[in-house]
């Protein structure tokens, strides 16, 4: 890649605009789906569930863990930007990478909030103890 390659960056910007008209596939009447003012991707629903949506895109095979910064620092945003986001009701993270087979994250579309929580507290727990 040449220093004045923006390969990767035009690749998220058409990935971000991929998810957002998935978005609008899925919107009901007088639903907006709109693209960098809360986050990446933000669904806001007239009557039903809200959603802010980040969008990360690898070029190459990708594997995230517990600790990756794509989920940490998705997370810290969210958490840092909460009074914004005042009427979000999901938080969704899109992404090409895979998860590691060793993440405790494989199983986190079965856990309910309270096993999600778990989940992020004994993260932080494991780095304590090491």
């Amino acid at each position: 890649m040449t220093t004045n390659d923006n390969t990767l960056k035009t690749l998220g910007f058409i990935y971000q605009a991929y998810i957002a008209l998935i978005k609008c596939f899925e919107m009901d009447e007088k639903d907006k789906v709109v693209i960098e003012n809360l986050g990446d991707v933000t669904l806001i629903s007239a009557k039903g569930i809200s959603q802010q949506l980040e969008v990360k895109h690898h070029l190459d095979a990708t594997s995230i863990s517990d600790r990756s910064d794509e989920i940490w620092n998705t997370v810290w945003n969210w958490y840092s930007n909460f009074d914004k986001y005042k009427d979000i009701e999901e938080f969704v993270l899109y992404t090409t990478a895979g998860i590691s087979t060793t993440s405790v994250f494989q199983e986190w579309s079965t856990q309910d909030i309270n096993q999600k929580y778990e989940m992020f507290k004994n993260i932080g727990a494991e780095f304590r103890d090491n």
